[in-house]
């Protein structure tokens, strides 16, 4: 899996949707039937896929050490503007149509 991103597993998805139904259902055992409306049932699923997607991106191993490579790339490239700014001015190289030839 070397260069590759996590990926959603849809079966550990669905079973960590399943897990916590149980459990709210288990929380409140007055509750009449446990149902939602349809659109609340996607938005549940939509939240929990995006959940699912950062927590994969957060975990990753590959998209951790891409960040470390970006962050240090960063570090350096501002490092350079640092001691390019305590250099003082740079001498201005003349127009082309300055230039004798």
């Amino acid at each position: 899996m070397d260069g590759e991103f996590l990926q959603p597993r849809p079966e550990v998805l669905a079973a960590a949707r399943t897990a916590f139904w149980d459990k709210i259902n288990k929380g409140y055992p007055e509750a009449a039937i446990g149902g939602m409306s349809i659109a609340a049932e996607l938005e549940f699923e939509q939240a929990t896929d995006q959940a699912l997607k950062q927590w994969l991106e957060w975990n990753d191993p590959a998209h951790i050490e891409m960040e470390m490579r970006v962050e240090q790339d960063r570090r350096n490239h501002e490092a350079a503007m640092s001691a390019r700014e305590r250099a003082g001015p740079q001498p201005q190289l003349p127009d082309d149509d300055e230039l004798p030839w």
